[in-house]
């Protein structure tokens, strides 16, 4: 009996390990999903804020994603500036959808030229729920249900990390 149950055990744990799956994500598939999205425009009181040409950059060693974009701000009075913007996020796994999503969407820097420095907070304000909104909605990536290895591993993300500017999801359904 402890015979079985010795070789039971062991199967079961290399069956386990058999079904990992390491999903790897480049940066120019992430890059292509988000190039999807844009522009994230929000428009609020008299402001518009328009986001574009995010470029994408994973962060070696660590589960971040950051967004190079350029920002467009259209206010009362013709005015119009224009600058940069770093947002910078968390992936999660989401497992009933077998999707990633970019997660805790901040903006870290904003410089938006010809614009008076008292209306920055406001922009960084509108700017952070443009992204917020847009960026929680849509998967970054989905596992794709017609693929046999990525169906079984659907269910569970033992890991996530970023490796040669490749990012390596780790699923397993056990």
């Amino acid at each position: 009996m402890k015979q079985f149950l010795a070789i039971a055990l062991l199967l079961s744990s290399s069956l386990s390990w058999g079904f990992s799956y390491t999903l790897e994500m480049t940066e120019q598939q992430i890059q292509q999903k988000i190039d999807a999205l844009m522009p994230l425009k929000k428009k609020q009181l008299f402001f518009l804020i328009t986001l574009t040409g995010a470029k994408v950059d994973l962060i070696e060693g660590k589960n971040e994603v950051s967004l190079f974009s350029q920002i467009q701000v259209d206010a009362p009075n013709n005015i119009r500036a224009t600058g940069r913007a770093e947002i910078g996020g968390t992936l999660i796994y989401k497992a009933k959808e077998g999707a990633f999503y970019l997660h805790n969407a901040v903006v870290k820097t904003l410089e938006v030229d010809q614009l008076d420095k008292s209306l920055m907070p406001t922009v960084k304000q509108l700017a952070q729920g443009a992204i917020s909104q847009s960026l929680s909605k849509h998967p970054v990536y989905q596992l794709n249900d017609e693929d046999l290895q990525q169906k079984l591993a659907k269910t569970t993300l033992k890991s996530i990390r970023v490796e040669n500017e490749i990012l390596k999801a780790t699923l397993s359904p056990f």
